[in-house]
C-alpha cells in the first residue's frame, strides 16, 4: 500500500491560513477545489522530511490512518506529495484538544472524565 500519491496539491486544494504548528509541520484549513469542502491540512516541507527519521515517521502515520475508521479518530481524506511538501489532509476538528480542556479545568472529576475514559477504551 502506498503511503502518498504524487500530485499537485495547488491544483487539488486552495491552502488557507495556519491554525496551528508542531516542530515538523504546519496546519493550515484548506478548501477542495472540486466540492468546496473543508478540511485541516498538515504541511510538512521537504527539510523537514530530511530529518532522520521523519520521512518514516510521516509514513505510518498515514499507513495508520488510512486503515483506521472510527467516529472518534480523525479521519484521513488525503495524502498529497510533491515535489516539495506533505500535504496530509484531514477532517477539520474545531473543538480544541482534550489536553488543553484538562489543563484548563487542573484535571477532571471522576463523573466528567469517565465518559472520556470509556470512548477511548472503546477505541483500543
Amino acid at each position: 500500500e502506498q503511503a502518498c500519491r504524487k500530485a499537485s496539491f495547488a491544483a487539488l486544494y486552495d491552502l488557507g491560513p495556519e491554525i496551528g504548528s508542531g516542530s515538523t509541520s504546519t496546519v493550515h484549513k484548506s478548501t477542495q477545489k472540486a466540492s468546496g469542502k473543508v478540511f485541516a491540512t498538515k504541511v510538512v516541507s521537504a527539510a523537514g522530511l530530511q530529518t532522520p527519521g521523519v520521512a518514516d515517521q510521516f509514513a505510518s502515520e498515514v499507513l495508520a490512518l488510512k486503515r483506521c475508521r472510527h467516529p472518534h479518530v480523525v479521519s484521513l481524506e488525503d495524502a498529497v506529495v510533491d515535489e516539495n511538501k506533505l500535504y496530509l489532509v484531514t477532517e477539520l476538528l474545531t473543538g480544541g484538544e482534550l489536553f488543553d480542556y484538562v489543563v484548563k479545568r487542573e484535571g477532571l472529576k471522576e463523573p466528567e472524565a469517565a465518559p472520556l475514559f470509556g470512548q477511548l477504551l472503546r477505541w483500543l
